[in-house]
């Protein structure tokens, strides 16, 4: 598993916000990274039919520290 994987689990779980829910953004700060996110739909036509597409609903920022990316290794 990659590290940008573990840390948009991380988000997600610390936003509570449900499944669809995504982390697009992300800021280092000293003691963690903010990260960034809104819910997100897939596409539906065209040649990008199927990858996510944000929304920009439900948009609002969460703290992730390394004691959050500690417990999803």
């Amino acid at each position: 598993m990659t590290d940008l994987t573990r840390l948009e689990i991380a988000a997600n779980l610390k936003a509570d916000a449900g499944p669809n829910w995504y982390p697009y953004k992300f800021v280092a700060v000293k003691g963690g990274i903010i990260c960034t996110g809104c819910e997100t739909r897939p596409k539906k036509s065209g040649p990008n039919k199927g990858e996510i597409m944000y929304t920009m609903k439900n948009k609002f920022d969460v703290i992730v520290t390394p004691d959050d990316l500690a417990g999803e290794a």
